[in-house]
């Protein structure tokens, strides 16, 4: 999934440069999230609610404030809150443009005001730079 995703970003994006990074396991990936080398990853929607609520095996990490940017079916890519805008709008767009996002009216974590902008059609121009 990470590799097709990559694949379709960087055909959208070609400047992204988007490259997969394989981590043996979902706590490796809270503590790259956490401490800010790594701003958005792919994971099932348990690990991500349990990620962003420092629950379970996240708890040695604390609570990591997650938003999603693209509904994947079982799994959710998710970025870090402040992300740019901007860029969570270009991946949302990039994604869907592959065919592969969903935008459900409900999950456990936030949607990415990104990622809200883009499912509603708001020009990329139009957002503010932060």
């Amino acid at each position: 999934l990470a590799q097709a995703l990559v694949e379709e970003i960087n055909h959208a994006l070609p400047k992204a440069k988007a490259r997969v990074a394989r981590a043996p396991h979902a706590e490796r990936l809270a503590s790259l999230i956490g401490t800010d080398q790594m701003e958005v990853a792919i994971l099932s929607r348990p690990e991500a609610v349990a990620m962003a609520d420092g629950a379970g095996k996240f708890a040695p990490y604390g609570r990591i404030p997650l938003t999603w940017i693209a509904d994947l079916g079982g799994y959710l890519l998710v970025a870090v809150a402040d992300l740019p805008t901007r860029h969570a709008w270009m991946l949302a767009s990039a994604i869907g443009e592959a065919g592969r996002a969903k935008h459900p009216d409900t999950l456990a974590l936030p949607a990415h005001p990104g990622a809200i902008a883009q499912a509603k059609g708001v020009a990329l121009e139009d957002l503010p730079r932060d």
